[in-house]
């Protein structure tokens, strides 16, 4: 009798939450999947659509936080082949004989800018053998393809000859150069490697591009080109590259030059406010566009004491306005915080304002720097830039 009434006791309580049960199932019955049914626990609907560009939506960004590494070349490609209109030479993942210096397509530039074949096979030899010097260090190397790029090569084909110069790049039109872009470039050497993205100007490769999955630290592609430049990896093949990017969609773009240290590995910053696409879109777009990227790689770059340097950008745009005022003779000061950064602001500055400021009747005055030696040598080049030295002039 006492088991019988527990039982009856525990199926009263079993029917009362069953009842309960069916009750909420008809005020809150189950969704079918893909139409949701809001309910009482559910959050209230958003009042309004949020204006941030699609790329910053929360759904956006978790659909491509993530993504593979392929998925974000892929884009990077297409932003240089069609927006920045550079020539898509393909993938060179099983291609033969890739090097920095292509020797087909400078070439064909130099052939159409009007150089013979005698001059262009004597050009190309003399480029190849300070790329290729076994004697000397990446940096010398780099240094002496630098000035051939910048001042052009010294060549004379025949003896009692006048010795002509041969102009690899046509610095002040960027049509009449050709700039183009290849993709997973095979490097044969001590040990096979593949950069993602090399960047050619006239067939001579000036930049390479790392790329990363977005949950992959930029770091990773740093040290990725930095060990790319050992001796038993591919150190020649960087004898050309004026500048080295690592980027990808999470953290942006960082640059560096050869053999730049991690940790000195810059970011570009410009227009903050414009969301409008990843910041790695954003940035490529800006510092590879034709244009600037001559004028990058003709005006701001510096060999000094074997380091090789590049701009920071508030130098960058410090330079471009001061040259703006010396155009329209207008005086002004333009000034750094004390270091390095301020000898090499001043050196990037003369050597920007001799070429776009040929103006008659203006000269330089070396001003007052931590060795006078270098004032003195300063003041011997008459104002013209050495790529040395560091120190400072105003016109």
């Amino acid at each position: 009798s006492i088991l019988n009434s527990q039982f009856s006791i525990l199926n009263s309580q079993f029917s009362i939450l069953n009842y309960a049960h069916q009750q909420t199932r008809t005020r809150h019955p189950r969704p079918s999947i893909g139409a949701p049914v809001p309910g009482y626990l559910d959050p209230p609907p958003p009042t309004s659509v949020p204006s941030e560009p699609l790329c910053f939506k929360k759904g956006f960004a978790m659909n491509h936080i993530g993504k593979p590494e392929r998925a974000t070349q892929d884009r990077v490609v297409a932003l240089f082949r069609d927006e920045l209109k550079y020539r898509y030479l393909g993938d060179w993942t099983d291609r033969l004989g890739n090097s920095n210096v292509e020797e087909s397509l400078l070439a064909d530039h130099l052939r159409s800018a009007g150089y013979d074949d005698l001059q262009i096979s004597r050009a190309i030899y003399l480029l190849r053998q300070e790329a290729d010097n076994h004697h000397r260090s990446l940096y010398d190397n780099n240094k002496a393809v630098y000035k051939l790029l910048r001042y052009g090569v010294p060549v004379k084909t025949e003896a009692g000859k006048v010795t002509e110069t041969v102009h690899l790049i046509h610095w002040s039109d960027p049509s009449k150069n050709d700039f183009a872009i290849a993709e997973e470039v095979t490097l044969k050497g001590g040990h096979e490697r593949r950069p993602d993205l090399v960047l050619y100007l006239n067939g001579i490769a000036v930049a390479v591009i790392e790329l990363k999955n977005s949950r992959v630290s930029i770091s990773e592609g740093i040290r990725q080109s930095l060990s790319n430049q050992q001796p038993e990896f591919n150190q020649r093949f960087f004898s050309t590259i004026q500048w080295i990017f690592a980027g990808n969609d999470s953290e942006g773009l960082k640059y560096g030059s050869i053999e730049t240290e991690e940790k000195y590995f810059l970011q570009w910053k410009e227009d903050e406010h414009d969301k409008s696409s990843f910041k790695l879109d954003k940035y490529l777009r800006k510092m590879c566009c034709k244009e600037r990227l001559l004028e990058l790689i003709y005006d701001f770059v510096l060999f000094d004491g074997g380091v090789k340097k590049l701009p920071r950008v508030h130098q960058y745009v410090g330079i471009k306005k001061a040259q703006q005022h010396v155009q329209q003779r207008k005086g002004g000061s333009f000034g750094t915080p004390r270091g390095a950064a301020k000898a090499s602001s001043w050196c990037f500055w003369v050597s920007g304002s001799w070429r776009t400021t040929p103006t008659p009747g203006w000269r330089s005055l070396p001003t007052e720097t931590n060795s006078t030696s270098k004032s003195k040598t300063f003041s011997k080049t008459r104002g013209k830039p050495s790529r040395d030295a560091t120190a400072v002039a105003i016109w």
